[in-house]
């Protein structure tokens, strides 16, 4: 079922063309000493 569910949103996400980054990139790229210093809108 966690598979069937993982690929049902790997497609929705490739057809809204959306990304989602490990989390590594979040944190070295969005967010400073737990404040978040951009958004999606940035």
């Amino acid at each position: 079922m966690l598979a069937d569910l993982k690929e049902k949103m790997a497609r929705e996400m490739t057809r809204v063309n959306d990304r989602f980054h490990p989390v590594e990139y979040y944190r070295e790229n969005w967010v400073k000493d737990r404040i978040i210093l951009k958004t999606k809108a940035d």
